[in-house]
């Protein structure tokens, strides 16, 4: 059996808990039915225990082997200032899964609340979108801006040379730059 255990089931392997990554073919279209990207990307499915539910958040990375293309050139959020994204996150609501019901949307309202509360926080923005695979329809999910090593660069201009970013994940894991400042 492929896959490896962990991701909150760990007494089952699961293909859906492994890092892989695939090349795509990536479309993005407007609701008024403009085709804005086009464009070859990387594919890996992301998140913890949320891979377990359908469909798995993913996330699109634009590369420069593929077709010399590395970043997504299209405002995907109005309430951010920057047109280009070096990757872009779908996620499937996280832990706002126990009910359809909810529209998977716990963690957007938080974060869209607190973007327009007037408290100085950085926050993901979001855009619902439709997902096909192959044509095959899988859901309305919600496209966001990751808050990775890209963040201050996608957010204030920052060059990624003069940046510190952390993940914190059980332990602190450097994303780039050092620890000399942390």
């Amino acid at each position: 059996v492929n896959g490896v255990t962990g991701h909150g089931n760990n007494s089952v392997r699961n293909n859906l808990n492994m890092d892989w990554v695939r090349p795509v073919n990536a479309e993005y279209i407007t609701a008024d039915g403009k085709m804005v990207i086009n464009q070859e990307a990387e594919f890996g499915i992301i998140g913890g225990w949320s891979r377990l539910f359908a469909p798995s958040s993913f996330r699109l990375k634009a590369k420069n082997i593929y077709e010399g293309m590395k970043s997504f050139d299209y405002k995907f959020f109005e309430s951010k200032p920057y047109n280009k994204y070096k990757e872009i996150l779908i996620r499937n609501g996280g832990n706002d899964n126990d009910s359809q019901a909810h529209g998977r949307i716990k963690d957007a309202i938080i974060q869209q609340t607190l973007s327009t509360s007037g408290i100085y926080v950085d926050c993901q923005a979001l855009q619902p979108a439709h997902i096909f695979f192959n044509g095959k329809y899988i859901g309305m999910l919600n496209l966001r801006d990751p808050s990775n090593k890209y963040f201050g660069t996608a957010n204030y201009g920052y060059d990624k040379d003069n940046m510190d970013a952390y993940e914190y994940a059980g332990g602190y894991i450097q994303k780039a730059g050092d620890n000399k400042a942390f």
